[in-house]
């Protein structure tokens, strides 16, 4: 093998200086992303008991140049899954390097050998993955030399232009043991974007739970849903509201217009859906139909009762509290004053709309006190529909044994105490409708004797 002269190398960096300098400056006005990875889906499923496995694609989008490492990181840090080994990624349509002569270990995969797996690709773009130990040339002459080094500074590309890469990579992912692991990727290039590449997987016991689980979810929406129903057509058939708060009525108006808001948004806006993405780029929207249809028939049930209220309570003297009119209106200049605060950059569309569903919290468990403070004060249930109650305590406990089935089915117990938003008014809601039921019996057994 030629052995190159220090004059080699001169003339060798003097013919590359132009180039040398071009890729200075570049590097100097910083690197900007080209390429964009992504997977294929951001949530996934499956079950311990065999090592069941999935196939998921690793897409990647726009234009680049290099070849790139990619690394599998995972949350927690022992992933129920199996872990995956690095990829080592370049486009196959860069031209073929030098043939090695004396291979030796390398970062990246120019002058890499040619004989390396490949995977199918979508839409005709073809994408290489080589080990990361694969070798480098090493050229046996001047001229190979010079190729060699134009071809890694030149960008692994004989010219300047780069076509549009679309390519996908299959990737197995295979269940360990049970629970979650959010899987997520990195890569040693500035060029390639991978801040909201992740999948949620989560490892089960049994699929059969899992199912039951969503039985439960379907069965307490409906019953929640149908829950409203008896109070309206109890009002309508006394053609009379006396017994019933006027400001659980006013507090659900509010609080359900938040939550169907909150819903409507974060499902069907996409400007709120980006904006979701691009501060919690690693978080999967949870918002499904089935809530944006529960929060709409809320709200509008709730119309009708206050309608009902406005009809039938005009000569009974009934109205709605000062203090819940003040709660109302305190609530409602908060949302206003987030809305200027938008106008002036301050906050985003989406904390607008987060605060709206703070608000639906806060009020959910205000609006049941003046209820039972009508009905101690009449000293009957007369008026209240304690049918409606006992649909409302049936929703909440299938909501709560959804969470701790769901939690069991992926040893996640600890989630049931994260999630207080659902916890934490499921058992407000248990704990009302307890004392709905306790005035209804206490009052009715009073009356009999």
């Amino acid at each position: 093998m030629e052995r190159h002269t220090s004059l080699d190398i001169l003339l060798l960096q003097l013919l590359l200086l132009p180039l040398l300098f071009s890729r200075g400056c570049a590097a100097a006005a910083g690197d900007k992303e080209t390429a964009w990875l992504s997977f294929s889906t951001e949530e996934l499923e499956l079950v311990a008991k065999d090592h069941e496995n999935a196939t998921v694609f690793l897409l990647l989008r726009g234009t680049t140049q290099e070849c790139f490492t990619v690394n599998f990181t995972y949350k927690p840090a022992s992933p129920s899954i199996v872990p995956l080994s690095d990829l080592l990624l370049c486009p196959d349509q860069l031209p073929t390097p030098p043939t090695p002569s004396s291979p030796r270990p390398s970062k990246g995969c120019r002058g890499c050998e040619t004989d390396h797996a490949e995977e199918t690709r979508e839409n005709g773009g073809d994408l290489s993955l080589l080990p990361s130990s694969a070798p480098h040339s090493h050229p046996s002459s001047f001229m190979q030399l010079l190729q060699a080094w134009a071809y890694r500074l030149g960008g692994g590309q004989e010219s300047s232009e780069s076509g549009e890469v679309i390519a996908n990579v299959t990737l197995d992912i295979v269940s360990r043991w049970v629970g979650k692991t959010t899987l997520s990727v990195a890569t040693n290039s500035s060029s390639v974007g991978v801040v909201d590449t992740f999948v949620e997987v989560s490892v089960i016991h049994t699929r059969a739970l899992d199912v039951a689980s969503a039985v439960m979810g379907w069965a307490y929406t409906v019953i929640w849903d149908v829950s409203f129903l008896p109070q309206v057509i109890l009002n309508w058939r006394r053609k009379n509201v006396e017994g019933y708060s006027f400001d659980n009525v006013a507090l659900n108006v509010i609080a359900y217009l938040y939550y169907a808001l909150f819903n409507v948004a974060f499902y069907w806006v996409p400007l709120i859906k980006d904006q979701f993405k691009e501060r919690y780029p690693r978080t999967v929207n949870h918002v499904e139909t089935n809530d944006v249809f529960f929060a709409t028939y809320a709200f509008f049930i709730q119309i009708v009762l206050a309608v009902q209220c406005f009809l039938y309570g005009r000569n009974t003297g009934l109205s709605v509290s000062w203090p819940c009119i003040g709660l109302v209106a305190a609530s409602v200049l908060a949302v206003a004053v987030d809305c200027v605060l938008v106008a002036f950059g301050v906050v985003w569309w989406l904390d607008v709309f987060y605060l709206m569903s703070y608000m639906k919290l806060i009020i959910t468990p205000l609006k049941y006190i003046p209820q039972v403070y009508v009905i101690y004060k009449v000293k009957s249930t007369k008026g209240f529909s304690i049918l409606g109650a006992v649909m409302d305590f049936s929703g909440g406990v299938l909501s709560l044994a959804q969470m701790f089935l769901l939690s069991a089915n992926s040893n996640d117990y600890l989630s049931i105490f994260t999630n207080f938003s659902k916890f934490g008014l499921g058992v407000v809601t248990l704990i009302f409708d307890i004392t709905y039921f306790f005035q209804h019996f206490y009052y009715h057994l009073r009356v009999r004797k």
